[in-house]
């Protein structure tokens, strides 16, 4: 995985053509987007710092590592539509905030 600083608030983060960014806004962390499952570590330790989680899609290939990071910061919340929500909490088979 790589991480490429795009300016002081915005990093794209690259795991063999997938990506998902960190946005610092308003003194919270946010990650925007979700990996599949096999680079899930490194998406967890990034989620450890984290405030909440933005997702663009809830597709099971892209939405395992979202457990990981449920597991490594619990209090991390999940901002998605309400189907995506629903699709998540399925997926991932537990609770989120």
């Amino acid at each position: 995985m790589s991480a490429d600083k795009i300016n002081s608030d915005v990093t794209l983060y690259s795991c063999e053509g997938h990506n998902f960014y960190t946005v610092v806004s308003c003194g919270k962390t946010y990650i925007i987007g979700g990996v599949p499952e096999k680079y899930s570590d490194e998406y967890a330790d990034t989620a450890k710092t984290a405030d909440a989680i933005i997702l663009l899609t809830s597709m099971p290939e892209f939405s395992l590592s979202v457990a990981e990071a449920v597991k490594v910061n619990p209090e991390i919340k999940i901002i998605a539509s309400p189907a995506g929500l629903r699709n998540i909490k399925e997926i991932i088979n537990c609770e989120v905030n």
